[in-house]
């Protein structure tokens, strides 16, 4: 609720602070997934961290995720700008747009990848809110 100047606001509220709108910069994001464009589901079950680790070796920022199951792949290390992930069920990469710029050959190999396995891409923008 807000408050104008020299308005008492009810019993028991305080006035509070404006709140300043600022502008969220939308992370945009390349979605692989491991379902191929006539529909069957991409083997082996494991590709997108194999995907992921051959990204590592190529990138220079290479990071150890934060995942549930590190303790089951102590060795596993994937790029900052490309990782796995599971949505719906469906295993999937996800890959930061920005990727283009920075590490050239890092997009062309996993772009390449999907297009050489006729793996369904999208584009998309993701908000502090969600998926745009």
């Amino acid at each position: 609720m807000k408050y104008w100047v020299g308005y008492d606001p009810p019993v028991g509220r305080k006035r509070r602070p404006a709140i300043l709108a600022t502008p969220i910069e939308p992370i945009k994001e390349l979605l692989i997934k491991g379902i191929r464009h006539d529909g069957s589901t991409f083997r082996p079950s494991d590709w997108a961290e194999r995907l992921c680790g051959v990204a590592a070796l190529l990138d220079s920022d290479a990071t150890v995720p934060i995942r549930a199951h590190q303790a089951a792949r102590p060795g596993f290390y994937c790029s900052s700008h490309v990782r796995p992930a599971i949505i719906s069920g469906v295993i999937c990469v996800i890959v930061d747009l920005r990727l283009r710029d920075l590490e050239k050959r890092v997009w062309d190999f996993v772009t390449g990848f999907a297009h050489d396995n006729n793996l369904i891409m999208f584009e998309y923008c993701q908000f502090a809110g969600g998926l745009v």
